[in-house]
C-alpha cells in the first residue's frame, strides 16, 4: 500500500512523545535489530575471509586506500541522496509530484555519475600518487585496476541509495537494513571463487555484484508499490532543482567527511606496512554496536522526526532529547566495554591464517583508543538528522570541516610524538569537536525556532 505520509496533527505529535511510546518503538525494533545482526554476521564472515586471505598486507592497504573513492562517490553519495529524499519527500504532499521528482532525479543521477566516474578515472593516477606516495611506487597499476572495477559499483551504489531513501519514506526498512549482508555475501562468494586467480580483485567483483542485486531489488519493490514510474513526460526541472540544491550542500559535507577519512588513511600509510589495515579491522569491530542498535533506531526515527519538527518544534525537541539520552547512555557503556576487551576481541575474531598474534596486539591497541569516539558518532548522527529535518543542510557541512581541521592540526602535533596511538587519539578528538559544534548550532536553531 502506498503511504501518503501526511503531516502529523497536534494530537499525533503528542501521542508520539511518551516514554511508553519510546519503549514500544524500541521493542518494535527487535526485528530490525535481528536483521542488523544478520548483516553483522555476514560482515564478520567477510572480514574473517579477508583477514585469512590478506592479513595486514600491503595488497589490502592498496585496496582500502582506493576504496575511499568508492566510499565517497558510491556509499556517501548514496547516503546523501537517501537523507535528502526523505527530507524533501515529507514536504511534497502530492503523490504525482513525488513520482515526478523521483523519475527526474533517477535520469539525471545516472548521467551525473557516469561523468563523475570518467573524471575520477582520468585523474586517479596523479591523485593516488599524491596521497599515497609510498604505495604508488610499487602498486600504482593495482590501484588503477581496482578503481576501474569500483567505478561500476559507484553507479549502482549511488542509485541504490536514492531508492533506499524512498523505501524508507514508505516505512519499508527491511531491504535497506539487510543491504550490507547482500554485499558481504556476494563478496564472500566472489573471494571463494576468484581469490586464487584474481587476488584482491575478487573483492571488487563481489562489491559490484552485490550493489547490482540491491539496485534491482529496490527498483522492483518501488514498482510493485506504485512509486517508481519512469516516464519522460514526468521530468520536471522546477521540482528537481530545490532537491539538487539540497543534495549539493549535503554532498559537500560528505566530501569533507571523505577527506577526513582519506586523511586518516594517508597519515597511517606513513607508518609500517599494515597500519591502514589495522585501523580498518579495529573500526569494523568498534562499529558493530552502531550497526546493530543505533543505525536501525535512527533509520526508523528520521522520517518521524522530519514530520514532527515540521509541525511542532517543541514536541520535536522533546522527542529528540529522549533519543539523545538513550543513545548517549548506550554508546558510553559499549565504548567502555570495548576499551577494556579490545585486544581479546580482535584476537578472538581475526587471528588465524595471514592474521598474526602481533597484528592482533597492534589492532587491539588502536581500537582501545578509537572506541572513545562511539558516543560522538551516535549523537552526531541524530543531530545531523534533526538539522536536515529543519532544512539546515549547511551546519553538518561546517561540522565536517571542523573535524578535518582538528584532525590535521592534532596529527601534526601529536603523531610525531605518540605515533599510531596519537593518530587514533586525534581521530577521537576530531569526532568530538565536530559533534559539539553540530549540537551547539542545533540547540541555537531550535531555540530561535
Amino acid at each position: 500500500m502506498i503511504s501518503s505520509n501526511p503531516q502529523l496533527s497536534k494530537v499525533d505529535v503528542i501521542k508520539n512523545l511518551g516514554f511508553s511510546t519510546l519503549l514500544r518503538r524500541l521493542r518494535s525494533l527487535s526485528w530490525l535489530s535481528f536483521l542488523s545482526g544478520i548483516v553483522l554476521v555476514f560482515g564478520f564472515l567477510r572480514e574473517i575471509v579477508v583477514a585469512r586471505q590478506f592479513g595486514v598486507s600491503q595488497e589490502l592497504d592498496v585496496f582500502i586506500a582506493v576504496f575511499g573513492v568508492y566510499m565517497f562517490l558510491g556509499l556517501q553519495v548514496g547516503n546523501t541522496l537517501e537523507m535528502t529524499i526523505i527530507s524533501k519527500w515529507e514536504r511534497i504532499p502530492d503523490i504525482d509530484d513525488r513520482r515526478k521528482l523521483l523519475s527526474s532525479v533517477i535520469v539525471q543521477l545516472g548521467l551525473m555519475m557516469v561523468v563523475a566516474a570518467a573524471i575520477v578515472l582520468a585523474l586517479f593516477g596523479d591523485g593516488f600518487s599524491l596521497l599515497f606516495p609510498d604505495l604508488s611506487v610499487s602498486h600504482a597499476g593495482t590501484a588503477m585496476k581496482i578503481m576501474q572495477g569500483l567505478a561500476i559499483g559507484i553507479l549502482f551504489s549511488s542509485m541504490a541509495g536514492l531508492l533506499r531513501g524512498v523505501l524508507n519514506t514508505q516505512r519499508i526498512f527491511m531491504p535497506g537494513i539487510i543491504g550490507g549482508a547482500v554485499i558481504s555475501l556476494t563478496s564472500i562468494l566472489s573471494m571463494f571463487v576468484w581469490s586464487q586467480s584474481q587476488g584482491i580483485y575478487a573483492l571488487v567483483i563481489g562489491i559490484i555484484t552485490g550493489n547490482a542485486v540491491l539496485l534491482a531489488w529496490y527498483a522492483l519493490l518501488l514498482v510493485k508499490n506504485g512509486i517508481l514510474r519512469l516516464s519522460w513526460q514526468g521530468m520536471n526541472l522546477l521540482i528537481v532543482r530545490p532537491f539538487w540544491m539540497a543534495v549539493l550542500i549535503v554532498l559537500i559535507g560528505e566530501l569533507l567527511f571523505q577527506v577526513y577519512g582519506m586523511g586518516q588513511r594517508s597519515i597511517a600509510s606513513h607508518f609500517e606496512t599494515g597500519t591502514i589495515s589495522a585501523f580498518y579491522y579495529a573500526s569494523s569491530i568498534m562499529l558493530v554496536p552502531l550497526a546493530l542498535v543505533v543505525m536501525p533506531l535512527l533509520t526508523t526515527v528520521y522520517p518521524q522526526l522530519a514530520a514532527i519538527l515540521s509541525t511542532d518544534r517543541v514536541a520535536g525537541v522533546r522527542l529528540l532529547l529522549k533519543y539523545a539520552a538513550l543513545l548517549l547512555v548506550f554508546s558510553t557503556v559499549v565504548a567502555t566495554l570495548l576499551a577494556l576487551f579490545a585486544k581479546d576481541l580482535i584476537a578472538l575474531v581475526f587471528v588465524g591464517g595471514a592474521f598474526s598474534v602481533q597484528a592482533a596486539e597492534k589492532t587491539g591497541e588502536i581500537m582501545s583508543v578509537l572506541c572513545a569516539s562511539l558516543p560522538f558518532i551516535a549523537i552526531t548522527r541524530l543531530a545531523m538528522y534533526a538539522l536536515y529535518s529543519i532544512a539546515d543542510y549547511v551546519t553538518p557541512v561546517i561540522g565536517n570541516l571542523v573535524s578535518v581541521v582538528v584532525l590535521l592540526a592534532l596529527a601534526w602535533l601529536v603523531v610525531p610524538v605518540y605515533g599510531v596511538i596519537g593518530l587514533a587519539a586525534s581521530i577521537v578528538a576530531a569526532s568530538g569537536a565536530a559533534t559539539l559544534f553540530k549540537l551547539s548550532v542545533l540547540v541555537w536553531r531550535l531555540r530561535c525556532g
